[in-house]
């Protein structure tokens, strides 16, 4: 694994947790939360380019601002929401909560992923202060399994793929 993938990783494991544990007594507001990133993620990237186009402003910048203020107001709304509908499936919330987890990390990891490849289509590395040697954190994404299989929903396509033959071989 390369630098990006342990980054990711690391990413996407905080953000389970933090789902998880705030889920764990009642997962409503994961919920619509997940809701909410899937959303703000969807109109970022929908007019992602037009505006780009629009004000002359690179893809990169203009993605990353739509989904963080798309998220901020979505977020909002989501709790609104969250507070009347009161869902619980309480012996369960915990499990889902992981699930909605493991989609909302899925959802941000793929608009940052997303914006690393609008902003840098060849890479970036840096120098460390501490380490001798030039650190790369990204350096194209056939280089980084993890990064491929947020981005091309690589996953969900094995997974998709082996329900079908299941159900084709009955």
């Amino acid at each position: 694994m390369i630098n990006l993938d342990w980054i990711l990783v690391g990413i996407m494991v905080i953000i389970i947790g933090v789902q998880t544990y705030r889920g764990s007594k009642d997962m409503d507001l994961i919920f619509f939360e997940m809701i909410a990133f899937i959303v703000a993620a969807k109109l970022s990237l929908q007019w992602c380019d037009s505006i780009a186009r629009m004000f002359l402003v690179s893809r990169a910048v203009v993605l990353i601002f739509f989904f963080v203020i798309f998220s901020i107001i979505l977020i909002l709304i989501a709790g609104v929401v969250a507070k009347y509908a009161q869902i619980s499936l309480q012996p369960m919330d915990a499990y889902l909560s992981f699930i909605f987890g493991v989609i909302t990390s899925w959802v941000i990891l793929f608009v940052l992923l997303r914006m690393l490849l609008f902003a840098y289509p060849s890479g970036i590395g840096f120098r460390v202060p501490i380490i001798e040697k030039y650190l790369v954190i990204y350096q194209t994404l056939d280089k980084s399994e993890v990064a491929k299989q947020i981005v091309d929903f690589q996953a969900f396509k094995s997974v998709g793929n082996f329900f079908n033959e299941l159900k084709l071989s009955q």
